[in-house]
C-alpha cells in the first residue's frame, strides 16, 4: 500500500548530544497479532504498551496489525471496532455504527482526553536522547466526513502536554506517515520517565445528517520513537577525565 509522508511541524532546536545517524529504534509498535506493547530490542530503556484515554484500543478484524480509533466509552462499539462521530448529540444510527460523542476540535479533544499514550524509561545509568516520533494513519471510511486529525503532545515539556509538537490529518482510506521532530532540548539528556500523547478528533462532517456517512473511523498503525540511549559517565570517571586534561590548562604558551 503506497503512503506518502507528512512533516509535522515542531520545534527544531539542536540536537546537541543526540546523533540522528546514531539513532535506535527506542519503541516500536506494530500492532501485530492484536498486540498494544512494544516489539523494540534496545535494552538500556523500556517502553510500556500502548494504552487509550477516551480512545478504543481494539484491532482490526482482518489479522490486527492495525489499531482501531473511536471513542471508548462502555457499551458503545462493534465486533468490528468502534468508530467516531462528530455529531454530539446523535445517538445509534444504522449499520456497524454508533453515534459517539467525539472531540470536534483540537480544544475538546484536550477538553475530553481523547489520546492515546505510551511512556519509555531509561535504565539505571543511561540518559535518553530522542530524534523522532512517527506513526501511520489512515481514515476508516470517508462519507461525508471531513477527516481525522491527529496532534501530539509530550510532557517532556515544561508546560506539561499543553504544547503540540506536530499536527496530521486525512480524509483518504490509504494510509499516510507522519513524522514528529523530537529534537528540541526538552527531549536530549532525559533521565527519568517521558509520556507521550497522540490525540485525534473527527474534523466534522459535511452533512448534517446522523447516518454512517457522518463517521470517520480511523485507523492507527506502526507507532515507532527513535534515539539513543546513552551511559552517562561515573563521578569517578568525569574526575579523572578532569585530571587528565589539568595539564593541557595549565600548561603557559613559550615565549618567542
Amino acid at each position: 500500500m503506497f503512503k506518502s509522508t507528512l512533516i509535522l511541524s515542531g520545534a527544531a532546536l539542536s540536537l546537541g548530544a543526540a546523533s540522528l545517524a546514531q539513532a535506535a529504534i527506542l519503541a516500536q509498535y506494530p500492532f501485530t497479532g492484536n498486540s498494544a506493547a512494544s516489539t523494540d530490542a534496545d535494552t538500556n530503556s523500556t517502553a510500556n504498551s500502548v494504552t487509550g484515554n477516551g480512545l478504543a484500543v481494539s484491532y482490526r478484524a482482518a489479522g490486527g496489525g492495525v489499531l482501531l480509533g473511536g471513542n471508548s466509552a462502555p457499551g458503545i462499539g462493534d465486533t468490528y471496532g468502534n468508530v467516531t462521530n462528530r455529531n454530539t448529540t446523535g445517538g445509534a444510527s444504522t449499520g456497524n455504527f454508533f453515534g459517539e460523542n467525539f472531540a470536534a476540535t483540537e480544544a475538546d479533544s484536550v477538553t475530553n482526553n481523547d489520546y492515546y499514550a505510551f511512556s519509555i524509561t531509561p535504565a539505571g545509568g543511561y540518559k535518553l536522547n530522542l530524534s523522532n516520533l512517527s506513526f501511520d494513519f489512515a481514515i476508516g471510511t470517508t462519507g461525508s466526513s471531513n477527516g481525522i486529525a491527529f496532534f501530539v503532545r509530550s510532557d517532556a515539556e515544561a508546560t506539561d502536554f499543553t504544547t503540540t509538537l506536530g499536527r496530521a490529518g486525512t480524509t483518504a482510506n490509504s494510509f499516510s506517515s507522519a513524522t514528529v521532530s523530537l529534537a528540541g532540548t526538552d527531549f536530549q539528556n532525559v533521565t527519568a520517565a517521558i509520556t507521550f500523547r497522540i490525540y485525534a478528533y473527527d474534523r466534522g462532517s459535511t452533512s448534517n445528517t446522523i447516518s454512517a456517512s457522518a463517521y470517520a473511523g480511523f485507523y492507527f498503525d506502526n507507532l515507532a520513537l527513535t534515539g539513543q540511549a546513552v551511559l552517562i559517565p561515573e563521578p569517578a570517571t568525569l574526575a579523572l577525565l578532569s585530571l587528565s586534561l589539568m595539564p593541557l590548562a595549565l600548561r603557559r604558551p613559550r615565549r618567542l
